[in-house]
């Protein structure tokens, strides 16, 4: 007994099909193994370019530093200037305190030697 002509057919064109996916599969395989390397060279040229954009920030982090610590230094300047401002005006205010309480005690006995009025009622 031997096999039909249909199953020959049938057996051939599957063949056909398979050996075309296999083909295809090759093709895709290596089409993708290509990009896979492309890939990983664009990666390898970013890991550079990412290097220096660490380094670019750590140079803008040590310029804001050197800026606060100038800013701090002139701000500190600032204050002790205020301070010796304030000390003087100070000193001025202690050795002016005697005649300032001597007015202030003539002003309050001058308010309880006047007479009070008293307010009249509106009606």
């Amino acid at each position: 007994m031997s096999a039909p002509d249909w199953w020959f057919s049938l057996s051939g064109a599957f063949f056909a099909v398979a050996l075309l996916g296999v083909f295809f599969g090759f093709v895709l395989l290596a089409v993708l193994t290509f990009a896979a390397i492309d890939g990983w060279i664009f990666l390898r040229g970013q890991r550079k370019k990412v290097s220096e954009a660490i380094d670019h920030v750590k140079s803008l982090a040590a310029k804001a530093e050197n800026i606060g610590d100038d800013a701090s230094v002139r701000a500190k300047g600032l204050l002790s200037q205020v301070d010796d401002a304030a000390l003087k005006g100070m000193e001025v205010v202690e050795k002016a305190a005697p005649a300032l309480a001597a007015l202030g005690m003539v002003f309050g006995a001058s308010r309880l030697a006047r007479p009070r009025r008293r307010k009249s009622k509106k009606r």
